[in-house]
């Protein structure tokens, strides 16, 4: 963790942040807050893990920007949450940008050089997609971890 209480994985920093975020892939389409979020990708809480590799459309709204973001995004970890464990991460995914469109990946770089100067404020955004729907907390917890998930690597 650094100063400011955000993690550098990767190549940069990954700024913590709590937005509803809308997640598609061939078999699920789904509305889950994000945990944090980089240029290089963004972790989603949810128990409905899909297979790494997988492909998705993710789309959300940074607190400080009033437009659409959607970018092609690649499962490439996931974190299932165990009642053996104690942590605290949540369970999810972890989404590399695969295609991201210019103006989005600035909208998103400026969103965390902004956070890291101060000039955001620290409280979470509850507000998503659909002009301030909010979503009820979520639960984490789920069952026995399954084999075949990746907990280590991060976009």
């Amino acid at each position: 963790m650094g100063l400011l209480g955000h993690e550098r994985r990767g190549n940069g920093p990954r700024i913590p942040i709590h937005i509803l975020v809308d997640f598609k892939s061939t078999d699920l389409v789904m509305m889950e807050y994000a945990q944090n979020i980089s240029t290089q990708g963004i972790f989603i809480e949810t128990r409905d893990i899909l297979p790494i590799g997988s492909t998705v459309l993710v789309s959300f709204i940074l607190p400080d920007a009033p437009r659409l973001i959607t970018v092609q995004g690649e499962v490439v970890w996931a974190k299932r949450k165990s009642y053996r464990k104690v942590s605290s991460t949540s369970a999810g995914m972890g989404i590399r940008f695969a295609e991201i469109n210019p103006e989005d990946e600035r909208a998103i770089s400026e969103f965390i050089t902004k956070w890291e100067a101060g000039r955001l404020p620290l409280e979470h955004s509850e507000s998503g997609l659909g002009g301030g729907a909010q979503l009820p907390s979520l639960s984490c917890d789920s069952g026995p971890e399954e084999s075949g998930v990746n907990e280590t690597e991060e976009p």
